[in-house]
């Protein structure tokens, strides 16, 4: 039993604070709730990013408190039950790359996100995958300054076995934001979870060199583009929201939506 654990008992044994389990279950969920609201007014409601209140080490205590005294109560071990969650999340993490129980599981051929800097491999990879999927780069211009641009730009791809399946490059704007400047995914190996480990290593990048806003471009909705709803929607799962709409960027046939997120 942790001495945590121990020291909550003590007190409630000390001060006859003695419930059933299923009081104690009401009082967690009464306190999550009091450290939720903290937490939203941390980050004003979701308005800017977040930054702890005078108050939120006493409502993060009082869940821990709560916890403790259901464990108690329960007479389960809180280090015991930790250890078999991340034994368990362990087993997920290798079967799924994730640790939710509905996590997609991987392919046979397992895959991993690799930074590559040289800058032949890059264009290489770029132009491979690009090529690969022309619903989403269609115009050989855009697309050929793509595969020059990356060269020179922090670049992580996703392999399977030896093989690249994907990748996303990175656009360092000042000390604040860096962009996902251009990012492809082989369309056989959508909705494998591999696109969110691209978008996570972007996100890595930007707290590594403590840059606080992740943006992306793709298409407007206002363009009638099935792939691209498909991009939208992907960018939004992974916590994107949509900041502004520039109509001549691309040009007029191509409206474009300008997203952004803090991490």
């Amino acid at each position: 039993m942790t001495t945590v654990q121990k020291r909550v008992g003590e007190f409630v044994q000390r001060h006859n604070l003695q419930a059933p389990a299923d009081i104690r279950f009401i009082d967690l969920v009464s306190e999550i709730g009091e450290l939720g609201k903290e937490l939203l007014k941390g980050s004003n409601y979701g308005t800017y990013n977040f930054s702890p209140t005078a108050n939120t080490q006493n409502e993060l205590g009082d869940v821990v408190f709560s916890l403790c005294c259901l464990a108690n109560i329960l007479d389960v071990d809180i280090d015991a039950a930790l250890q078999s969650a991340l034994d368990k999340y362990e087993a997920r993490f290798e079967k799924t790359g994730g640790v939710g129980s509905g996590d997609v599981p991987r392919t046979a051929t397992s895959y991993r996100i690799t930074e590559v800097t040289d800058p032949q491999e890059k264009s290489r990879i770029c132009e491979a995958i690009l090529l690969a999927l022309p619903n989403w780069f269609g115009i050989p211009e855009s697309t050929a300054e793509y595969i020059a641009g990356v060269a020179d730009k922090p670049f992580y791809a996703a392999f399977e076995g030896s093989h690249a399946i994907g990748f996303v490059s990175l656009l360092p704007h000042n000390a604040h934001t860096t962009e996902i400047y251009v990012m492809g995914l082989l369309e056989t190996h959508h909705r494998k979870g591999i696109g969110r480990r691209l978008v996570q290593a972007g996100e890595s990048f930007c707290r590594e060199t403590m840059r606080t806003f992740f943006t992306v471009k793709t298409l407007a909705d206002t363009h009638p583009d099935e792939y691209y709803a498909k991009t939208r929607q992907f960018y939004t799962a992974m916590g994107f929201k949509p900041l502004e709409v520039f109509t001549e960027l691309w040009g007029e046939s191509n409206p474009c939506l300008f997203m952004g997120k803090g991490v």
